[in-house]
């Protein structure tokens, strides 16, 4: 298995951060990738030849987004043979606004990584603010922590069938750092995943960490 480790800066630029004052140094947080299958894959994703990447997005400043899915019904790639440097690898994804909405075809899963400006609360006034938000968007839904710390939280989100989302169970982590919020997302289109998605999905959302 060929796997590729980067260092992801995020989207801030200098001049931002001085905004915000302090001009502090931006987060960091190392992802691991698997590209044998000719795509770079979050290394914790079983199968990755049966997922696809749908690319990046960065807007200094505000965000930096990346998303794969795993199609229905989809012919596993075969897998490549050679070296692939991590430039062409990048070369893969295409620039989309809303990649898992935009997706042209029909998914089961899928996996989001978001760099975003850390927000002024605690993890356990973010899970607090995160649920009271889960009730005006999807009053059916449910949000359980499975654990929280100073710098990390860690929950299911499960929609209920709600009107606005239909069925879909997730697990979320969020990493805190010092001017930076990372959020990995583990999602599944059914009205409850099963005990083996939902050990896929902790293990890939608390694989990445910050340094």
């Amino acid at each position: 298995m060929r796997i590729i480790k980067q260092v992801i800066l995020p989207a801030f630029t200098g001049l931002t951060l001085c905004l915000l004052g302090g001009c502090a140094t931006p987060d960091r947080i190392n992802m691991e990738f698997d590209t044998k299958s000719g795509q770079p894959i979050p290394i914790a994703l079983p199968h990755p030849e049966t997922w696809v990447c749908l690319g990046t997005r960065t807007v200094p400043g505000k965000l930096q987004t990346m998303a794969w899915v795993k199609p229905v019904a989809m012919a596993p790639r075969q897998y490549q043979s050679g070296k692939q440097s991590g430039a062409a690898i990048y070369q893969v994804g295409v620039l989309l606004y809303k990649p898992l909405e935009k997706y042209p075809h029909e998914w089961s899963e899928s996996f989001e990584y978001q760099d975003l400006p850390r927000p002024a609360m605690s993890p356990q006034k973010y899970l607090d603010f995160f649920k009271e938000q889960q009730k005006h968007v999807c009053p059916s839904g449910s949000v359980s922590p499975i654990s929280i710390s100073n710098t990390e939280l860690l929950l299911e989100a499960n929609s209920g069938g709600c009107e606005r989302f239909g069925d879909q169970d997730e697990i979320d982590c969020f990493l805190f750092g010092k001017t930076d919020l990372f959020h990995m997302n583990y999602m599944v289109k059914s009205r409850e995943m099963t005990p083996e998605q939902r050990e896929i999905g902790i293990k890939a959302v608390t694989s990445w960490k910050t340094n």
